[in-house]
């Protein structure tokens, strides 16, 4: 999960080395770091219409009809974890 990932920041997942086609581990880093950093945890209202206005696009590209009701995970209330 993101959230494991930042606890064990910066250690790379043995996975990720593997997968990764650029073996250089800089270049790794700089690449994760691009995609993965608190805006992936944290949206905010910018990042959710962003997400929206994405899947907008990629449904009336597809001709599918768009509903907002359930794109985002919402942690639970008694849990402390996520559901959808």
């Amino acid at each position: 999960s993101v959230e494991y990932s930042f606890q064990n920041y910066p250690q790379l997942s043995s996975y990720v080395v593997q997968h990764a086609q650029a073996m250089e581990e800089e270049v790794m880093r700089k690449h994760i770091q691009l995609y993965v950093n608190e805006h992936t945890v944290h949206l905010g209202e910018e990042g959710k219409a962003a997400i929206q206005k994405f899947y907008a696009v990629y449904a009336n590209s597809t001709g599918e009809t768009t509903t907002d009701e359930n794109l985002f995970i919402q942690p639970s209330a008694e849990s402390g974890t996520s559901e959808k």
